[in-house]
């Protein structure tokens, strides 16, 4: 399988958890469930959590559609959840909606410049 894409995905602290129980029914292998694994703006006080990963096209065109709406993310995450995880509880209708509204996706843009755009760059790495 190829992986040509590369993907951000940036959700505010308090959706970390629910980002990862997301992330566990769309990672295609292993689970996911450590996804949203980088605290942003830095370590000591992170008001966001991010994942930068390599991504399938076939991945990239699910979270596409998605975020977009074009497939409902509690109908894919409960069926997949059935399918692989049975015997743990999927996230809710609102915690997937909350993810949905709240989640900022970048495929194929630099991390950096997606930290700019959302204002998330520590600001040691700021140059003027």
């Amino acid at each position: 399988m190829s992986w040509p894409h590369r993907v951000a995905l940036i959700v505010p602290a308090h959706l970390k958890n629910t980002a990862n129980q997301i992330a566990v029914a769309l990672d295609p292998d292993l689970g996911g469930d450590k996804t949203f694994s980088i605290p942003l703006p830095d370590v000591s006080a992170p008001t966001h959590w991010g994942a930068y990963t390599a991504a399938a096209e076939s991945f990239v065109q699910t979270v596409q559609a998605v975020m977009s709406g074009q497939i409902s993310l509690v109908d894919a995450v409960a069926a997949d959840y059935a399918q692989r995880w049975p015997d743990i509880i999927p996230p809710t209708a609102e915690q997937c909606a909350a993810f949905i509204d709240q989640a900022r996706v970048r495929v194929n843009v630099p991390w950096n410049d997606v930290l700019v755009e959302l204002d998330l760059l520590p600001p040691e790495n700021i140059t003027i």
